[in-house]
């Protein structure tokens, strides 16, 4: 197949397929819209047409994918995080990321977020999650889909001299050199997918602990040690905890060994898509000896969800 042909047809739809890609791709499909950007930005100053049109497409192609997980995040909170982090293939550490992004950031948060790889698929969620308001996440997300249309157009502009000599590189190469590269591109993305299916796989296979089951050992006076593992900033943004926690995160649950006790029940929890962090300590404490570690199955959402009268034998906060 011609490359000229492939590329004549991308300028001649430049505009749908523009708003089209850019619309999933912020949707969390794993769609390359940042090189189409720039293939389209080169493509635009090589013609002599002006890209006015090009950035309006892939700003509201782009701010429209985002509001569909905003108003996700907004409706079904942190659940919805599950989902997207499994359609964008990016583990939990996207959601840790963006916590700490919103709690340096705030609103400019948005703009880092659509330049890091799975932090971008996560942000707008995560934002629904913790009740931004529609103004606010209006004005900063068309900014921040602005701001990245633009960036990306332009570096295709400013190379555009360069895209005569791309195509004379492929066309020696062949078709079969194009299509070598693309089939590394899909092995490549089938080792991430093999890889997250191994995880999860590990992750489904770890025992949990109900809500109910936790509550009725804390009123029947087991008293199980309670971690909560979230990093400083998710335990900010969302300051709500189980009675009687410990808060000591992932990268620190090294230190637990001072507070646990070898014949204690140990309950990990966090706040994170199928548990995942709280899977993840979980694991490191029984590798460090103490087997009655388990997860709580949905974590600090599934208890607060339950709306669980208080308890008839309070437990005394811990402190770290």
């Amino acid at each position: 197949m011609d490359l000229h042909f492939l590329l004549g047809l991308t300028q001649h739809y430049a505009l749908p397929l523009t708003f089209l890609v850019t619309l999933v791709s912020r949707a969390g499909l794993p769609v390359p819209a940042s090189p189409l950007l720039v293939m389209v930005g080169a493509l635009s100053i090589a013609s002599g047409e002006l890209a006015l049109g090009l950035l309006l497409a892939a700003t509201v192609g782009g701010a429209l994918g985002d509001m569909v997980w905003f108003i996700a995040g907004r409706r079904l909170g942190r659940r919805v995080l599950s989902v997207i982090c499994k359609v964008s293939l990016s583990a939990d550490v996207c959601v840790r990321q963006s916590e700490t992004l919103f709690v340096k950031w705030g609103g400019l948060s948005l703009f880092a977020a659509k330049f890091v790889p799975g932090i971008s698929a996560v942000a707008p969620p995560l934002a629904g999650a913790l009740g931004w308001s529609w103004f606010s996440f209006l004005k900063w997300n068309i900014a921040a889909s602005l701001f990245w249309a633009l960036v990306f157009l332009g570096l295709g502009a400013l190379f555009s001299n360069e895209l005569d000599l791309v195509l004379a590189v492929l066309a020696q190469l062949g078709e079969g050199a194009v299509w070598s590269l693309g089939a590394l591109v899909i092995i490549y993305l089938a080792g991430r997918v093999i890889r997250r299916r191994r995880a999860a796989e590990q992750s489904e296979n770890m025992p949990r602990i109900s809500v109910a089951q936790l509550r009725a050992d804390l009123e029947s006076g087991r008293d199980p040690v309670i971690i909560d593992v979230r990093s400083a900033e998710g335990r900010m943004l969302d300051p709500r905890t189980l009675p009687g926690a410990y808060t000591i995160s992932l990268k620190e649950i090294g230190t637990a060994a001072s507070i646990l006790l070898p014949d204690r029940d140990i309950i990990v929890y966090c706040s994170c898509p199928n548990d995942v962090t709280a899977v993840a300590a979980a694991q490191q404490l029984r590798r460090m000896g103490w087997t009655r570690t388990l997860p709580l199955a949905g974590g600090l959402e599934a208890w607060f969800e339950a709306e669980l009268p208080p308890l008839m034998h309070p437990v005394t906060p811990a402190t770290t």
